[in-house]
Order: structure tokens, then sequence, then C-alpha cells
């Protein structure tokens, strides 16, 4: 509220501001203050109110409208250190970068500056679909409640969702051929060289380390989007929370009703097409991070806490699947059934046709042959603690998102 009363997120005011406090005419200057402003500032404030209102299941404060900037220069330039370095690099950046605003950009996937956009803007795109999807949780929530239908705004939502991972996955594409071709290749790959100019094999590497865990970090932010538009994680994390903390005495009248509300709730939603398709998201987080932590993949390094965030919803999802599903034992497969890992062998892709008609018919699920049923939920709730980092590492909010963790053993 109060940035938005004195107009901090306007990039006419930054610019006054650089004009009184940072004055100067020197062109590395200039930027570097410019850009601190943009990336350090106004994105990093931007993706945390995300994160944030993402762990603790409440409205965003910012909205991409806001973001009344033009799209900062890219990591290459940012990390040219020494004058030499810096105006051979700025030859690379593409100036049109500097003539589009993020709030047009991160708010139309058919963008016209799609040719200039970076991983690190496809995952304020991401962020930024939050309140629509927000929104949308909180009209089917109270349509059920109230027995009414709910109204169609998923299909939209999830066509953002597919467009925006498409551009993630092109982008991904051309900087795996410029990293195996000669030379230092071109944009986009060119945008995260970091150091090593005088050893372009190093820069490379480095700079394919830096994608990797970009790539990861927008894959999280698409799943974890996916998650809140086909399931109600307040309501399932609401339920987690009453299965591990006693009820008291004195309250338990006015609870108990409201928990079989909700467990009622959880039932219809286990149903139906879109427990299927959160289920799917929630297992493709876990096997993704498995498999780059059995690889010991660069993004396992990575420091943006969206994984944690992701593995801990992730683990929401699947165990209130397994808790509220209609059958007792679904171990032996059904007519419908899918064999993640073999029939289909992964989940990259979660729109094909083997997955879509498992999601709209209703069927068992195992991954490699392990079933997904209550027989066996707390193995999978073990491997999803196993993906979380336990004692002083442990990341602060894993328990608040998915309380289900308190009764867990320790993990890695």
């Amino acid at each position: 509220m109060a940035m938005r009363e004195i107009d901090f997120l306007n990039s006419d005011g930054s610019a006054e501001q650089q004009r009184i406090h940072f004055p100067g005419t020197f062109v590395p200057w200039l930027m570097v203050i410019r850009d601190r402003w943009k990336r350090s500032i106004i994105i990093s404030l931007y993706k945390i109110d995300t994160y944030y209102s993402l762990a603790r299941f409440q409205a965003p404060t910012f909205y991409r409208e806001e973001i009344d900037l033009t799209m900062p220069a890219t990591y290459s330039l940012w990390n040219a250190f020494g004058l030499d370095i810096f105006f051979k690099r700025i030859t690379w950046e593409p100036t049109d970068r500097s003539t589009f605003k993020m709030s047009e950009m991160i708010a139309n996937p058919n963008t016209s500056a799609k040719s200039l956009m970076l991983f690190e803007d496809i995952h304020l795109a991401l962020c930024g679909l939050l309140p629509a999807i927000w929104n949308h949780a909180q009209v089917v929530r109270r349509s059920a409640e109230a027995g009414r239908s709910t109204p169609n705004s998923t299909a939209s939502l999830a066509w953002q969702l597919e467009a925006w991972k498409a551009d993630v996955e092109r982008l991904q594409h051309q900087c795996f051929q410029a990293f195996h071709g000669a030379g230092m290749g071109e944009f986009p790959f060119t945008a995260y060289i970091g150091d090593f100019d005088n050893d372009p094999t190093q820069a490379k590497a480095a700079a394919m380390v830096n994608i990797k865990c970009l790539v990861s970090d927008c894959m999280m932010v698409y799943h974890l989007q996916n998650l809140q538009l086909y399931s109600d994680v307040r309501t399932i994390n609401a339920v987690a929370k009453a299965s591990v903390a006693p009820v008291l005495t004195d309250r338990e009248p006015t609870i108990r009703p409201r928990l079989q509300k909700l467990h009622n709730n959880l039932r219809v939603w286990v149903k139906s097409v879109e427990s299927r398709r959160a289920l799917l998201h929630a297992l493709a987080v876990l096997l993704s991070s498995e498999s780059a932590l059995a690889s010991n993949s660069p993004q396992t390094q990575s420091l943006d806490p969206i994984a944690y965030l992701a593995t801990s919803t992730s683990l929401l999802v699947v165990w209130a699947w397994l808790l509220f599903s209609e059958a007792a034992c679904s171990c032996v497969p059904s007519l419908n059934h899918i064999n993640i890992g073999v029939d289909p062998p992964n989940l990259q892709n979660i729109s094909i046709t083997r997955l879509d008609s498992w999601c709209q018919n209703d069927g068992t699920a195992a991954v490699s042959s392990i079933p997904l049923c209550r027989c066996v939920a707390d193995g999978w709730m073990a491997r999803f603690n196993a993906l979380l980092p336990q004692g002083r590492r442990r990341w602060g909010l894993c328990t608040e998102v998915a309380p289900i963790l308190s009764s867990l053993g320790a993990g890695n």
C-alpha cells in the first residue's frame, strides 16, 4: 500500500530518484543503478510476494500490471566485471528489450516481444497468473459449498500455463543447440554468459549451469500454479493441520462439523478430473526432483526456494488424493490404469492423449509399478520428505505448507 502511495513501482519516479541520489553520466554506472532497481528490488519483491502468497494460501499483494519497468539487462551484462568486458558484452544486448514494458509482456503469452524473452521473464509471467488462479479457487470453493455448478474459467488459465511452458521448452532447445554448437552461440544463450571470457568452453559450461537452474525454477512455478488451479490446497492444508494437531475439547462441537464438511469436499474432489490432473503435476515435481538429485544436477543447488514450495505442496496434494480415495485399496490395476515410467514413460508432457484419457476416466495409477494407494501412503510421503533438507538447512515454511511433514521422519 505504501509503495503504491509513493509510486515506487513507476519507472518515471525511479528515474527522478536516480537523478537526485545517484547522479552521473557514465554509461556503466547508469545501467547498474537502473538494473539494480529493476532486478534486485522490483522483480525480487514481486517474486517474494508471489511465493509468500502461495505458501500462506492468500491473495497476492502485487499485480503484474503494476510492474512499470522495461525489460532488464541480461545476466551476461550484469556479470560483466571489467570495463573491457562490459563494452564488449553491451554489443550482445538485444536493444529492443529496453522498449517493452514488463507489465505488457508477461500478461500476454502471444506478446510481440516473444523473441526477446528469457527464462527469468517467463518465470515472472507464470507468477503473474496467481491472482486469476486465486480468484478462480475462491469461486470454485464457494460454488461447491452452495451446491452450484462452477463457472468454467479453468480452460483459459490452463491454456496460458501451457503456452508459457512451451516458451520455456523453446528457449531450452535453443540454448542446448547453442551449447553444442561452435563458438559462443547467440541470443538467448549469450544472455547467460558469466565469467571465463578467455575460455569459451568453460564459459559455456557455466552458462549452462545457470540455464538449468532457471529452467527448473520455471517448471516448478508451472507445476505449482497447476496444483493451485486443479486442487483446493487451502482446504487440504486445513484438513492436514487438523490431522496432526489435537482438537481442544471445548472447541470440538464447533470444529468437528466444519472438518466433516471439508472432508466431504475432498471426497468429491478426489473423484473429479481436476484431482487427477493435480496428482500428475504433483508426481511430476517428485520425479523431476528425484532425477535431478540422483544425477547431482545443478538445479539442486539453486538458491530459489520455489522447489521446496512445490515439493511441499505436491506432498499435500498426493496425501489428500490417497487418504480420501473412495477405494480402500487400489493396488490391483483397473482397466483404466497408468504405470508412469512405463506407460507413459515420463511426465514431461502431462497433456498427452494417454494421460488425458486417464484423467477423463477414473482409474488406478502407479509409478514404476509402485501403486498409488493408501496402503503405501507412508512410502510416498517419505519420498517427498527426502527431497526436503533437514536441520539447519530446512526451509522454515515446509511444515506450514504441508503440516503432515511434522509427523514424518528426517529426510536428507
